[in-house]
Protein backbone atom coordinates (compact mmCIF):
# COMPACT_ATOMS: atom_id res chain seq x y z
CA UNK A 1 0.00 0.00 0.00
CA UNK A 2 1.30 3.61 -1.13
CA UNK A 3 1.94 5.83 1.71
CA UNK A 4 -0.58 8.81 1.51
CA UNK A 5 1.52 11.27 3.15
CA UNK A 6 3.84 11.74 -0.06
CA UNK A 7 1.09 13.19 -1.63
CA UNK A 8 -0.96 16.69 -1.61
CA UNK A 9 -3.90 15.53 -2.67
CA UNK A 10 -6.28 12.72 -3.11
CA UNK A 11 -5.99 13.35 -7.47
CA UNK A 12 -1.98 13.22 -6.75
CA UNK A 13 -2.44 9.85 -5.05
CA UNK A 14 -5.06 8.89 -8.29
CA UNK A 15 -2.23 10.18 -11.04
CA UNK A 16 0.46 7.78 -9.01
CA UNK A 17 -1.61 4.80 -10.26
CA UNK A 18 -0.83 6.12 -13.70
CA UNK A 19 2.30 6.65 -13.38
CA UNK A 20 3.13 3.59 -11.36
CA UNK A 21 1.67 0.88 -14.08
CA UNK A 22 3.42 3.00 -16.82
CA UNK A 23 6.92 2.72 -15.14
CA UNK A 24 6.27 -0.63 -14.48
CA UNK A 25 5.62 -1.34 -18.23
CA UNK A 26 8.81 0.74 -19.25
CA UNK A 27 7.39 4.13 -20.81
CA UNK A 28 8.34 6.38 -18.03
CA UNK A 29 11.83 6.64 -16.72
CA UNK A 30 10.75 8.32 -13.54
CA UNK A 31 8.30 10.69 -11.78
CA UNK A 32 9.45 13.06 -9.67
CA UNK A 33 6.61 15.37 -7.61
CA UNK A 34 6.78 18.64 -6.51
CA UNK A 35 9.73 19.39 -9.34
CA UNK A 36 11.97 22.47 -9.22
CA UNK A 37 9.67 25.87 -9.40
CA UNK A 38 9.70 27.99 -12.12
CA UNK A 39 10.37 31.71 -10.98
CA UNK A 40 7.84 33.84 -12.57
CA UNK A 41 8.72 37.18 -11.57
CA UNK A 42 11.64 38.86 -8.89
CA UNK A 43 11.07 40.37 -6.11
CA UNK A 44 10.39 44.44 -6.07
CA UNK A 45 12.38 46.73 -3.27
CA UNK A 46 12.63 50.26 -3.03
CA UNK A 47 14.88 51.98 -0.69
CA UNK A 48 13.87 55.19 1.36
CA UNK A 49 15.52 57.28 4.03
CA UNK A 50 14.41 56.79 7.37
CA UNK A 51 14.45 59.84 9.64
CA UNK A 52 16.01 59.03 12.92
CA UNK A 53 15.65 61.13 16.19
CA UNK A 54 18.92 60.77 18.07
CA UNK A 55 21.45 59.65 15.15
CA UNK A 56 21.73 60.41 11.46
CA UNK A 57 19.07 59.02 9.21
CA UNK A 58 19.32 55.86 7.61
CA UNK A 59 18.51 53.62 4.60
CA UNK A 60 15.79 51.40 4.62
CA UNK A 61 14.14 48.44 2.40
CA UNK A 62 10.73 48.06 1.56
CA UNK A 63 9.56 45.23 -0.63
CA UNK A 64 6.94 46.36 -2.95
CA UNK A 65 6.27 43.48 -4.63
CA UNK A 66 7.21 39.57 -3.06
CA UNK A 67 8.52 37.41 -5.94
CA UNK A 68 6.18 34.93 -7.59
CA UNK A 69 7.01 31.21 -8.15
CA UNK A 70 5.08 28.13 -9.44
CA UNK A 71 5.57 24.68 -8.38
CA UNK A 72 4.01 21.81 -10.86
CA UNK A 73 2.83 19.09 -9.09
CA UNK A 74 4.28 16.43 -11.21
CA UNK A 75 7.48 15.58 -13.47
CA UNK A 76 7.72 12.39 -16.09
CA UNK A 77 10.77 11.60 -17.20
CA UNK A 78 9.84 9.46 -20.47
CA UNK A 79 11.69 6.33 -21.86
CA UNK A 80 11.53 6.76 -25.46
CA UNK A 81 8.93 3.71 -26.28
CA UNK A 82 6.51 6.47 -24.99
CA UNK A 83 6.64 8.91 -27.86
CA UNK A 84 4.03 8.60 -29.62
CA UNK A 85 1.97 6.81 -27.22
CA UNK A 86 1.79 8.77 -24.42
CA UNK A 87 3.49 11.88 -25.36
CA UNK A 88 3.98 13.83 -28.21
CA UNK A 89 6.76 16.55 -28.58
CA UNK A 90 7.18 20.14 -30.31
CA UNK A 91 9.02 18.49 -33.43
CA UNK A 92 6.39 15.89 -34.01
CA UNK A 93 4.68 15.84 -37.65
CA UNK A 94 1.11 14.15 -35.68
CA UNK A 95 -1.71 16.17 -34.14
CA UNK A 96 -1.76 16.56 -30.48
CA UNK A 97 -4.43 14.18 -29.76
CA UNK A 98 -6.73 13.87 -26.10
CA UNK A 99 -4.55 11.42 -24.60
CA UNK A 100 -1.10 12.85 -25.64
CA UNK A 101 0.82 14.58 -23.13
CA UNK A 102 2.80 17.61 -24.21
CA UNK A 103 7.05 16.66 -23.47
CA UNK A 104 9.10 19.45 -23.13
CA UNK A 105 12.93 18.75 -24.02
CA UNK A 106 14.62 19.40 -21.34
CA UNK A 107 17.92 19.43 -18.91
CA UNK A 108 17.72 16.38 -16.26
CA UNK A 109 21.09 14.80 -14.21
CA UNK A 110 23.38 16.13 -17.16
CA UNK A 111 21.18 15.14 -19.86
CA UNK A 112 18.54 16.04 -22.22
CA UNK A 113 15.20 14.02 -22.17
CA UNK A 114 11.95 14.37 -22.66
CA UNK A 115 9.54 15.43 -19.79
CA UNK A 116 6.00 16.39 -19.32
CA UNK A 117 4.77 18.84 -16.08
CA UNK A 118 1.84 18.03 -14.73
CA UNK A 119 -0.90 20.71 -13.00
CA UNK A 120 -2.95 17.80 -11.08
CA UNK A 121 -6.51 19.30 -10.67
CA UNK A 122 -9.85 17.57 -9.81
CA UNK A 123 -12.15 17.24 -12.97
CA UNK A 124 -14.92 19.45 -10.68
CA UNK A 125 -13.38 22.88 -10.28
CA UNK A 126 -13.21 23.94 -5.92
CA UNK A 127 -12.47 27.53 -5.79
CA UNK A 128 -12.43 28.51 -9.32
CA UNK A 129 -8.22 27.37 -8.67
CA UNK A 130 -8.00 26.26 -12.24
CA UNK A 131 -8.04 29.64 -13.53
CA UNK A 132 -5.17 30.51 -11.16
CA UNK A 133 -3.20 27.35 -12.92
CA UNK A 134 -4.41 28.82 -16.35
CA UNK A 135 -2.34 31.86 -15.80
CA UNK A 136 0.97 30.46 -14.14
CA UNK A 137 0.83 27.60 -16.94
CA UNK A 138 0.68 30.46 -19.87
CA UNK A 139 3.26 32.77 -17.64
CA UNK A 140 5.59 29.58 -17.58
CA UNK A 141 5.45 29.41 -21.21
CA UNK A 142 6.25 33.21 -21.41
CA UNK A 143 9.27 32.87 -19.81
CA UNK A 144 10.72 29.45 -19.60
CA UNK A 145 9.14 27.90 -22.75
CA UNK A 146 7.42 25.12 -21.10
CA UNK A 147 4.04 23.51 -22.06
CA UNK A 148 2.62 22.53 -18.49
CA UNK A 149 -0.07 20.11 -19.08
CA UNK A 150 -3.09 20.69 -16.61
CA UNK A 151 -4.63 17.28 -15.70
CA UNK A 152 -7.50 16.76 -14.59
CA UNK A 153 -8.31 13.66 -12.53
CA UNK A 154 -10.31 11.26 -13.01
CA UNK A 155 -11.62 12.46 -16.30
CA UNK A 156 -7.96 11.95 -18.00
CA UNK A 157 -8.34 8.33 -17.21
CA UNK A 158 -11.21 8.54 -19.63
CA UNK A 159 -8.94 10.00 -22.08
CA UNK A 160 -6.00 7.32 -21.72
CA UNK A 161 -6.32 4.26 -19.70
CA UNK A 162 -7.90 3.68 -16.18
CA UNK A 163 -4.95 2.16 -13.89
CA UNK A 164 -5.45 -1.36 -12.88
CA UNK A 165 -5.14 -0.30 -8.96
CA UNK A 166 -7.71 2.65 -9.54
CA UNK A 167 -10.66 0.13 -9.94
CA UNK A 168 -10.45 -0.62 -6.81
CA UNK A 169 -11.02 1.83 -3.86
CA UNK A 170 -8.40 3.18 -1.79
CA UNK A 171 -9.24 1.81 1.92
CA UNK A 172 -11.41 -1.14 0.94
CA UNK A 173 -10.34 -2.40 -1.92
CA UNK A 174 -14.10 -2.81 -3.00
CA UNK A 175 -14.71 -2.28 -7.11
CA UNK A 176 -14.67 1.42 -7.46
CA UNK A 177 -17.79 2.70 -8.75
CA UNK A 178 -17.04 4.54 -12.40
CA UNK A 179 -19.09 6.62 -14.40
CA UNK A 180 -17.18 5.69 -17.20
CA UNK A 181 -16.27 2.08 -19.19
CA UNK A 182 -13.23 2.07 -18.19
CA UNK A 183 -10.01 1.02 -20.65
CA UNK A 184 -7.23 -1.05 -19.67
CA UNK A 185 -3.27 -0.13 -20.80
CA UNK A 186 -3.50 -3.18 -23.15
CA UNK A 187 -6.47 -1.48 -24.98
CA UNK A 188 -5.22 1.83 -25.07
CA UNK A 189 -2.37 1.01 -26.74
CA UNK A 190 -3.84 -1.48 -29.52
CA UNK A 191 -6.55 1.48 -29.99
CA UNK A 192 -3.75 3.89 -30.60
CA UNK A 193 -1.23 1.20 -33.08
CA UNK A 194 -4.63 0.66 -34.95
Amino acid sequence: MKNESLFDSIGELHFSYWTDQLIKEGYIEKVILQPEPYKLSSKVVRKFIKPMKRVADKEVYQTVLREHIYTADVLIIWNKKAEGIFYITEKSKFKILPHHLFANYQGYRNRNVYATTIELKPSFDHQNMTRLASLNIKWVYDKHGHIIEMVKIPAFFKKTFTPDRYLTTDRSHATRKLKYKPRRLAEHIKSIQE
